[in-house]
């Protein structure tokens, strides 16, 4: 093995600011990734900076595989709403791609999107 291998990046410990539910895509210290547990302000916590999850479809549309999502990146005591390339704000940053076609938006629709490790801007 490499003797310069630190880590194998696939989760990340921070000290959170705000309270986030397990499964909430979050930013913290310069990483988008989803929260592994309910967090506590002050507590030690991990996000997961890779793989499949399933986040929240706002969108009144479906979004198909291969679609570039964005996030803002900012701190937010829920699930960071993500963005497709036709409505991204001021300052977003890319994440993802869209894994699977998902369903038009309502009160349970998820999108399956494969997070970018490491994020590319």
């Amino acid at each position: 093995m490499s003797r310069t291998f630190v880590h194998a990046g696939r989760r990340r410990t921070f000290t959170p600011t705000v309270i986030n539910a397990a499964g909430d895509l979050v930013y913290q210290n310069g990483f988008f990734g989803v929260v592994q547990d309910t967090t506590r302000v002050g507590a030690l916590a991990a996000m997961v900076l890779e793989g499949v999850h399933e986040l929240k479809n706002v969108y009144g549309s479906n979004l198909n595989p291969g679609v570039k999502v964005s996030a803002a990146p900012s701190v937010f005591a829920s699930s960071l709403l993500i963005y497709p390339p036709a409505s991204l704000p001021a300052g977003a940053v890319a994440i993802g791609r869209v894994w699977a076609t998902s369903p038009a938006s309502s009160a349970s629709a998820t999108l399956k999107v494969q997070l970018f490790n490491p994020n590319q801007y």
